[in-house]
Order: structure tokens, then C-alpha cells, then sequence
């Protein structure tokens, strides 16, 4: 007898491949699930794609903030550093100077020597030393030999200033004091001469700290001058990250018929609104870094950069003049960018973008609120189908073991027939 791919001649009797059968209409049943798969595999796509482009944004935004530290430095410097050190604020003018020093602040050294216990000289630092000894002096007791202690007080601050007097405190004791005299610092300053309680100065030079560490013989020579640094490097730098950035937006946001060669973020808003911000920042005047703008040319051509056609970053030294002129540009550090009412540079536009609740790192949570829901949906049909396959599963099973049992009386009638028949001859 012919059969089918649904019907089963196994000696068990079975009529119908159930298993074939239930599987071929869950291929049909399951077309649902398959089209959320998809999705999510297309959504998956997408968030990789955008941590791709937020990766070449950060490093985008490590060499532009690499590029706007760069400014020049008020460096002071000292000939003779062990006996006199310096350093300048950002403010400090410009200049030299010859420093001597004659003396430096010591503090006041009071020993009081005639304690017979550690208690005993604790008790008359409490209960007898004047007032300005226990405010202006710091306490250390010393065992100079059993049953001997010394009661040293040392000025918590160098100079007369510090100076303190035990009065008569001592008047009909035992107890008896040695001193080393507080001193004020004394030196010259291209021959005028000052006196300072403390061997650090820092109010006779605008923004110039002097520490006054030895007596010296003789003059020490003391600068105070602009230290530039040269930023072609970074500049280079920060044009290849922007490049890298650009190259990566544009394969990730290509325009193709053919789906495979599309990218993956081609129509997707957030990524254009980012470039478009970066590019746009590129195009706005310079200012220096506290947002002041620039004497002369103000595009990025001041710092050597330019736009090509394709829209890439070069850069060229000669744009910017001399490498003097370039580093001078960077006196007083660059912002690119800038936007006053914001009080916000590109730098800040960007960590925005890629920040908690931005422009970049939104769009990933949409992405993925989206699979959560597509996931949601995935287990509630799939839940459907086992429902769905037990019942065909049982469905067939059912209608197998009814044509079982209809070919079983057929074949019982079959052979009382067949019986009757060979009677009757």
C-alpha cells in the first residue's frame, strides 16, 4: 500500500507521524517568534554599534581635553635651591631678583629642668605656667635620668611672633630654665632689606613664594619666567581622534540599498545630532580658557587645523605662523567650542552626550528597553506554542489511535468476509 510523509507503517501500527506533523505546523506557528528574534538580533546590532561610537567619543574627548591643558607655565627658579626655594602662581610678573639671606626664623626653646615625675611637671604646665605659655607654646616632657624630668616648650610659631615669657613663674622653685631666643628672618632683596616672622615669604613679591632655608654668603639668583610647551603633538593627536570618530560615524551610518552593506545606526537621529554638535563646535570661534576671546583669527586655523573636503581634520603647522607664534597662542590656554551662555566647551558637550541620562547613552537605554519588551513578548508566545504544540501533539495522537482502531475493524471485517465468502464456495 503507498504511503506518505505522514503516515507511518510501523509495526506498532501507527498510522501518522505525529512527531513530523506537530513539528511542521510549529514551524508555521513559531514565524512570530522568529520575526522577534530578528528584532533583537538587528537591536543587538545597534547597542554594539553605539558603544562602538561612544568608545571613539571618549577617546575623541581625551586628546581635546589632552589639547586644551595645553598653556604656558610661570616657573620660578632658584641658583641655590638649598638655601633658598621658590615658586610662582600663574600671576607672578615676570623678572629676576637677587635674594641674600642674613638669618632665618628660628622658634623659642624653653627647658625647664627640676621635675622629680612626669605628674609633677603636668601639674605646673596646668595649674602655674602663665597663659600665654600654654596658648603659644607646645608641651613634650623628657626624663633626663630617673626621678629627673625636663619640661620642654617649643613656640608653635617661628619668629618674635611667637616669642614667649615664663614671667615669674619661676620665682621660689627648684626649677630651673635654659632658652633658645625666637628670631625673626632677615635677608635682602636686590639690596632692600625686610624682616619676616615666618622663612616663608610670600607677601614682598606679587605671587612668588620665597622659602628661606639657610644663611647664605652670597647672593642666590631668583627667576620668574614663561615656560611654553609646544602643542604640535596633541594638536596632531586630537585631529587623528577626531578623524578615527568621523570614519567610524560614517560606516556605522552608511546609505546602501543592499541590507547588508547598510549600517547599522544609518537611520538613527542621535548619532547625526552628535556629529552634527562636533562639527559645528569645530567651526565656532576659539577663546582662551576662561572663555575670553582670541586677538586676531579666531577659527581653528590659529591652531594649524583645518577641514578637508571629506570632511576630515589636518593639520598644518604653517596655517598657525611660527612654532613660536603657535605656542604663544597657548599662553593662556585654548577652548574650542565655547558657548558663554552655557559657559560649556566641546569637551563638556561631549561628556554630556556619553553621560548618565545624554544624548548617546539615552538611546542605548531606549535600545534596550526595547529588547526587555521584545523579550517580554518572546516568553509569552513561547508559552503559546508549548501550549500549543501539547495540544496538536495531542490532537494527532488522538486522531492516530482512531485510524488505528478503524483499520483494525476494517481488517476484522475483511476477514469475516472473507470467511462467509469461502463458506458459501
Amino acid at each position: 500500500m503507498a504511503t506518505n510523509n505522514s503516515v507511518n507503517s510501523s509495526p506498532t501500527g501507527s498510522r501518522l507521524d505525529v512527531a513530523s506533523i506537530v513539528s511542521q505546523l510549529m514551524e508555521i506557528e513559531r514565524r512570530p517568534v522568529k520575526t522577534i528574534e530578528s528584532k533583537l538580533a538587528v537591536s543587538s546590532v545597534k547597542i554594539s554599534s553605539l558603544g562602538q561610537f561612544e568608545s571613539k567619543l571618549a577617546a575623541f574627548r581625551d586628546a581635546l581635553d589632552s589639547l586644551q591643558a595645553v598653556k604656558s607655565q610661570t616657573r620660578a627658579s632658584s641658583s641655590n635651591s638649598s638655601a633658598i626655594d621658590v615658586t610662582a602662581s600663574p600671576t607672578a610678573e615676570l623678572a629676576s631678583f637677587e635674594v641674600a639671606v642674613q638669618s632665618i626664623a628660628t622658634k623659642q626653646v624653653t627647658s625647664i629642668a627640676g621635675f622629680a615625675s612626669r605628674a609633677e611637671a603636668t601639674d605646673w604646665l596646668a595649674n602655674s605656667a602663665p597663659q600665654a605659655v600654654t596658648d603659644k607654646a607646645d608641651a613634650l616632657i623628657l626624663e633626663q635620668a630617673p626621678n629627673q624630668f625636663v619640661l620642654r616648650l617649643q613656640a608653635k610659631t617661628a619668629g618674635m611672633q611667637g616669642a614667649f615669657s615664663l614671667g615669674g613663674a619661676l620665682d621660689g622653685t627648684a626649677l630651673v630654665s635654659t632658652e633658645i631666643t625666637a628670631a625673626d628672618a632677615t635677608f635682602t632683596i636686590d639690596g632692600v632689606a625686610f624682616t619676616r616672622g615666618s622663612n616663608t615669604v610670600a607677601d614682598v613679591i606679587p605671587g612668588l613664594t620665597v622659602d628661606l632655608k639657610a644663611v647664605t654668603i652670597n647672593p642666590v639668583a631668583v627667576s620668574v619666567s614663561k615656560e611654553r610647551t609646544s602643542p604640535a603633538e596633541r594638536i596632531d593627536a586630537f585631529a587623528k581622534a577626531y578623524n578615527d570618530l568621523l570614519s567610524t560615524y560614517k560606516a556605522l551610518t552608511k546609505s546602501s540599498i543592499d541590507q547588508g552593506e547598510r549600517g547599522a545606526l544609518n537611520s538613527d537621529s542621535s548619532v547625526l545630532t552628535a556629529m552634527r554638535q562636533i562639527t559645528d563646535s569645530l567651526l565656532s570661534p576659539l577663546t582662551n580658557s576662561a572663555g575670553e576671546s582670541l586677538s586676531g583669527r579666531t577659527d581653528i586655523s590659529r591652531i594649524g587645523l583645518r577641514l578637508r573636503d571629506g570632511g576630515e581634520l589636518t593639520f598644518d603647522a604653517s596655517l598657525a605662523g611660527s612654532a613660536a607664534d603657535l605656542a604663544a597662542t597657548f599662553d593662556g590656554g585654548i577652548r574650542i567650542g565655547f558657548v558663554s551662555g552655557a559657559n560649556r566647551d566641546l569637551s563638556q558637550q561631549v561628556a554630556e552626550m556619553t553621560g548618565f541620562d545624554g544624548l548617546i547613552s539615552s538611546r542605548v537605554s531606549a535600545e534596550k528597553t526595547i529588547q526587555s519588551q521584545l523579550n517580554s513578548k518572546k516568553i509569552l508566545l513561547e508559552e503559546k506554542l508549548l501550549r500549543t504544540q501539547q495540544r496538536l501533539t495531542a490532537e494527532y495522537a488522538a486522531l492516530d489511535a482512531l485510524l488505528f482502531r478503524l483499520s483494525a475493524t476494517s481488517e476484522s471485517l475483511k476477514t469475516s468476509l472473507d470467511a462467509i465468502l469461502n463458506q458459501g464456495e
